[in-house]
């Protein structure tokens, strides 16, 4: 399919921007610029966030959290590698969406949501939360707050990650994105600016 998905599209932007910090190239980050504005400009819904698109344009539903937030990480990425001051906004736009419509502060205490489904008065319906797109909303909210140095976002990764302390006991595979988003509340930004 040749359908814009932003889950995708945000890990391969994210790697594409590592490779043009490598190569110094200016040409790498061009296409990296063209793509985050084709699908800003493409998948995002002032309402929904970002969402995927079926052939004839129309928004799937529902919109869900690891299409946010892997663009959220390409967007930041972005800034980091080379400094566009619209790829913060869009990140930190990013982040405020899914703060204002996956975050779960139910009983649950905690987490995010995975998909969010407008329902008759706006309000979200109750949805999972699972394990591993939790993980990369918490190195989204983490890494956010490491290259800004806003609090705000790091403690929400923390908040985020005592939520599934309990799943810390038996770890999995999808542990590595827990252990990505805890050393992201130490460490510097993910890269280095570019010339």
């Amino acid at each position: 399919s040749r359908d814009l998905e932003p889950e995708a599209n945000g890990i391969a932007l994210r790697g594409w921007w590592r490779w043009a910090v490598r190569m110094g190239d200016p040409r790498l980050r061009d296409f990296a610029f063209r793509s985050e504005d084709r699908l800003w400009n493409q998948c995002r819904d002032p309402e929904q966030g970002l969402v995927r698109r079926d052939t004839w344009g129309k928004v799937r539903t529902p919109t869900l959290l690891i299409d946010q937030v892997e663009m959220g990480l390409a967007y930041l990425h972005g800034w980091e590698a080379a400094g566009r001051d619209s790829d913060l906004v869009r990140a930190k736009a990013i982040a405020a969406h899914v703060r204002e419509h996956y975050e779960d502060s139910g009983k649950k205490g905690g987490g995010f949501r995975d998909d969010y489904s407008r329902e008759r008065f706006g309000h979200s319906r109750r949805s999972g939360r699972p394990y591993e797109e939790n993980a990369v909303t918490a190195r989204f909210y983490a890494e956010l707050g490491a290259a800004t140095r806003d609090t705000s976002y790091t403690n929400l990764a923390r908040r985020t990650w005592a939520a599934f302390d309990k799943s810390f006991e038996k770890p999995r595979l999808e542990a590595a994105e827990w252990a990505l988003a805890i050393r992201a509340t130490w460490a510097g930004p993910v890269l280095e600016r570019g010339e």
